[in-house]
């Protein structure tokens, strides 16, 4: 995902930079809408974050080529080796590349090549990419087919030596909706932790409440909801296997409205569909990408488009759990730029948890180093420890990255390092 990051719209980071005049052109208009919503200004444009962050609007849904994937075949929704490599450091000469470790905590433990996958915005055709980490215990991915109304699933298996090559799974999906302009495929797959089903989502033109959250089976639609415009999603655990979808957007997931942008949740409930959607806590005018860490904790960030800033929100376990009601959260910092990749990696022996994040300029829409901030938890809130420091420093100026944590709580840090190849480097604290 690569492009506008934080202006709500997976379909407008990291764009090329013949395309940025025209968003520039576009801003007046956006600082004036309640939120970048559903779809987005662009039929084409892409979300330079993720996991967040990182949800959205990116490439049409019939567009596309076989290439976002690899290649075709394979299947199923599970399978996959849990992979993870040594725990020893790698050489700094295996990342100085493309990028340099300035936390010191962390170093790379892995590093993986998928070919066949450009992750974040794809200059060809002009989807965006924002992987999670899939319940096959490796990358999940989804991009539109080279037919209309369909898309692609990939599940990339990992390797258990710390360097390799990811081998994809791939699914077509036949996902029921119209082709025509205006229909932009959501950025990000989830899985959900009840029922067995995966979250992919698509949204309408801007300014309208076409949208949907779609409930995968497998490769079969399960459930289908109205959605104005979804854009970053994470999923949480809990009692009895129900779990919660929490998202960023314009409406909770079965109600086609455009309301503040905000954080959303929905809980999973009976047959694995999705019920009691609502507004969590409502802040910014634009929506950006959610993430958990291992704990439950949640953070979000929404821009202020008119203000040229971000926040961030912090959200203890016990106020984003299934079942629970709105809550706040606390601002853990205020920044310029808009948002891009988020991913948490929780607080462990007696240490703070640390939020990753990509900013993007508000005035260039380049990609800026990936900060991290350190946050602690107490008595029901979040709390940052310390200001934002520079985690990783991009070699090549405006590289844009995805960012996803995995259950051991390693930092995978994703990059098209050519049109169709992907690396995705691998970071644990140091043994």
């Amino acid at each position: 995902m690569m492009a506008w990051h934080g202006l709500g719209c997976r379909g407008e980071r990291d764009l090329p930079a013949l395309r940025r005049s025209f968003w520039l052109t576009l801003l007046g208009a956006l600082a004036a809408t309640p939120a970048c919503g559903p779809g987005g200004p662009d039929a084409g444009a892409a979300d330079a974050g993720a996991q967040g962050g990182a949800a959205g609007a990116a490439g049409a849904a019939g567009a596309g080529g076989e290439g976002a994937l690899g290649g075709a075949g394979g299947g199923g929704a599970g399978g996959g080796g849990g992979g993870g490599g040594s725990a020893a450091c790698l050489a700094a000469s295996e990342h100085e590349a493309v990028l340099d470790i300035e936390e010191p905590s962390l170093c790379l433990v892995a590093r993986y090549v998928a070919g066949g996958l450009h992750l974040g915005l794809d200059p060809v055709t002009f989807h965006t990419i924002s992987p999670t980490w899939g319940a096959h215990a490796g990358p999940l991915v989804v991009a539109p087919a080279g037919e209309p109304g369909k898309a692609k699933l990939g599940r990339w298996k990992v390797p258990p030596e710390p360097t390799g090559k990811l081998v994809p799974e791939v699914d077509g999906l036949a996902l029921g909706i119209a082709t025509s302009g205006g229909i932009f495929l959501g950025s990000q797959a989830v899985d959900l932790p009840f029922a067995g089903r995966t979250l992919v989502s698509w949204t309408g033109d801007f300014g309208t409440t076409a949208g949907e959250a779609i409930l995968l089976d497998g490769s079969s639609v399960a459930e289908r909801f109205p959605a104005s415009g979804l854009y970053g999603a994470a999923a949480l655990g809990g009692k009895d296997g129900k779990g919660r979808l929490l998202h960023t957007g314009l409406s909770p997931v079965g109600a086609p409205a455009l309301g503040p942008a905000g954080l959303y949740a929905a809980d999973g409930c009976q047959k694995g569909a999705l019920c009691d959607g609502k507004l969590a806590a409502a802040w910014g005018d634009a929506s950006g990408p959610v993430a958990t860490d291992t704990l439950g904790n949640a953070f979000a960030i929404q821009a202020s488009i008119a203000k040229g800033e971000q926040s961030l929100r912090g959200f203890a376990a016990p106020g984003v759990a299934p079942g629970a009601g709105p809550s706040d959260g606390q601002e853990i910092f205020s920044i310029p730029g808009f948002g891009g990749e988020l991913a948490a990696l929780g607080p462990a022996g007696g240490e703070p948890g640390r939020v990753f994040f990509q900013p993007f300029d508000s005035k260039s829409f380049a990609a800026l180093d990936v900060v991290v901030q350190r946050y602690a938890v107490a008595q029901g809130s979040v709390s940052a420890v310390g200001a934002p420091q520079v985690a990783l420093h991009m070699t090549k100026a405006g590289t844009a990255v995805t960012l996803m944590r995995d259950p051991a709580d390693r930092l995978w840090v994703g990059v098209a390092t050519t049109p169709d190849e992907s690396t995705f480097f691998v970071l644990a604290d140091r043994p």
